[in-house]
């Protein structure tokens, strides 16, 4: 999030706060959302493993794709 505030412009604790009141969540639970979404088309719509699908979505492990994707 550090990277993405500095990139747009803004302090970091500034676009936490306001990345929270635009969407109900901190950016960490926004970027595991999309790629469980990712996640979700992937695996309807290609013949990839899990584990491929996993890392294409940007996870860096299968355990925490595991995790993620359950809750």
């Amino acid at each position: 999030m550090k990277n993405t505030a500095e990139y747009l412009g803004y302090e970091y604790h500034y676009f936490s706060r306001k990345f929270h009141d635009c969407f109900s969540m901190n950016f960490r639970e926004f970027i595991n959302v999309m790629r469980i979404e990712k996640a979700c088309e992937l695996l309807t719509d290609s013949d990839l493993s899990i584990t491929d699908v996993a890392f294409e979505s940007g996870f860096q492990s299968i355990r925490s794709f595991n995790r993620m994707f359950k809750n």
